[in-house]
């Protein structure tokens, strides 16, 4: 056979596929799901009341074989508003290197590109985020507030 028999063989078999395809789409009767009448009676099984149990909270270590009980301490709340403002206190400055930034034509918003602790960030101006609060830019100079302290970052 020809190279041109076969590409007319190989094309009246692709259309007679894609003729099948498309007939059984749309020219094809569509069977719809009914509901189907029912004509015998139906029996439900009642299902018996079951009695509420409590489970024990027993834990067994199972290469020790031992069991343990789980205490559980209360903390007094003072406590936990100290260590609150302790930790608020001894929050550090990240590492932080200003790449520039990209300001989208149609909304108008600005995205911030800068590296914090060493992970590329994308973040919009004025917003937060990590406790990191970006104000405003200046050619190419950033103002950040981070824990009550003005900071300038300069480009890279």
């Amino acid at each position: 056979m020809t190279k041109k028999t076969i590409n007319i063989v190989l094309i009246v078999i692709v259309l007679a596929i894609w003729g099948k395809i498309s007939y059984s789409f749309f020219v094809a009767p569509k069977v719809k799901d009914k509901d189907v009448p029912i004509n015998y009676p139906v029996q439900v099984k009642q299902q018996k009341a079951k009695k509420p149990f409590r489970l024990k909270d027993v834990y067994r270590d199972p290469f020790l074989g031992v069991l343990v009980k789980h205490v559980v301490k209360l903390k007094t709340t003072t406590q936990a508003k100290q260590d609150i403002h302790k930790a608020k206190s001894k929050l550090s400055l990240p590492k932080m290197k200003y790449y520039g930034y990209v300001k989208n034509k149609r909304t108008g918003k600005t995205l911030l590109m800068i590296k914090i602790n060493g992970k590329m960030e994308r973040v919009h101006l004025r917003t937060h985020y990590k406790g990191i609060f970006f104000k405003r830019i200046v050619k190419d100079t950033l103002f950040v507030s981070f824990d009550k302290k003005n900071i300038k970052l300069y480009i890279h």
